[in-house]
């Protein structure tokens, strides 16, 4: 595989600007002020990171490798999953779609992880099934309880939420 070899602030900056525009200016009537602070708050946060990164990648033409580790297989995998969840989560909600593709993601990486390493395969019982979807919808209804009730963040309803 050929290594890739980019300015990795400059590249950091101009997809956190990029981030910084599309939700800007994807902000609309429900950006309430009480709900909206902490979202505008990351989004500011966003802004001056990458002036900064910007800076520093203008300034400092040093380059590093990119994708130089990893399976890129499997990380466009994840890619594509983040991508499905994001489209989930506006028709079955957050929490259900959350489950949903956490559940898949990880058991994919178990189905890989046995392939690759034998010593480190997951043995899937139905009591580690079980286990790994508590542990999945706690995460995730933690994640909801923080962002819903704690930070005020409007996430989308679905089929319980």
């Amino acid at each position: 595989m050929t290594v890739v070899r980019l300015n990795t602030n400059f590249l950091t900056a101009l997809t956190g600007a990029i981030i910084f525009v599309v939700f800007w200016f994807a902000k609309d009537d429900n950006w309430r002020q009480t709900s909206a602070a902490w979202p505008e708050t990351i989004l500011y946060g966003i802004a001056i990171f990458s002036a900064i990164l910007l800076l520093q990648g203008l300034l400092v033409m040093h380059k590093d490798p990119i994708f130089s580790e990893g399976n890129m297989k499997r990380i466009l995998i994840a890619c594509l999953a983040l991508l499905v969840w994001s489209l989930l989560i506006f028709g079955l909600g957050f929490v259900v779609g959350s489950v949903l593709t956490f559940s898949v993601m990880a058991f994919y990486v178990a189905s890989v992880e046995k392939k690759v390493s034998p010593e480190a395969a997951v043995n899937m019982t139905k009591s580690r099934v079980f286990l790994w979807i508590v542990m999945i919808l706690t995460e995730v209804l933690v994640l909801y309880y923080i962002f819903s009730k704690l930070l005020l963040v409007p996430l989308p309803k679905g089929l319980f939420f």
